[in-house]
């Protein structure tokens, strides 16, 4: 299977977000939290996430993905996924920013995921003074 048609599925993100997962309470843990499970068939597209961030300032935020073929991935700032070595440091900005309300919005997917990519299990990660919060999402089928 080529795996590259991954890239070629993502589309360099844009700034329209019409489908959110969203809850107020949403919140990242220093520990990791889970934050649901969708459904492919439920994704509309864009598919972003809304994280209420509580007071919390983050310095940088985060993207990745582990595949069915267990690579991980890496989203970049301009909506690219490239493979990652799970190292923290070698992580790459996103570039997300806090709104007025407190939350900050991770600009995930802007096509249809194709289902032999699936399960895919996402997380979000934003550091702060302090911490590295994250959560993930598991998309199946």
């Amino acid at each position: 299977m080529n795996y590259y048609k991954i890239l070629l599925l993502i589309f360099i993100f844009s700034f329209s977000t019409n489908n959110f997962v969203y809850s107020k309470m949403l919140t990242l843990k220093n520990q990791g939290a889970l934050l649901g499970r969708v459904s492919s068939k439920d994704l509309k597209q864009p598919f972003s996430i809304i994280i209420k961030l509580n007071g919390d300032i983050p310095l940088a935020t985060y993207v990745t993905a582990r595949f069915q073929n267990n690579q991980p991935k890496q989203r970049l700032s301009n909506g690219i996924w490239v493979n990652w070595n799970e190292k923290s440091e070698s992580l790459q900005n996103n570039g997300f920013v806090p709104n007025a309300d407190d939350n900050l919005i991770f600009k995930i997917l802007d096509e249809n995921i194709n289902s032999s990519f699936l399960p895919l299990i996402i997380t979000i990660s934003y550091l702060d003074h302090k911490n590295l919060k994250s959560g993930y999402y598991i998309v199946d089928q």
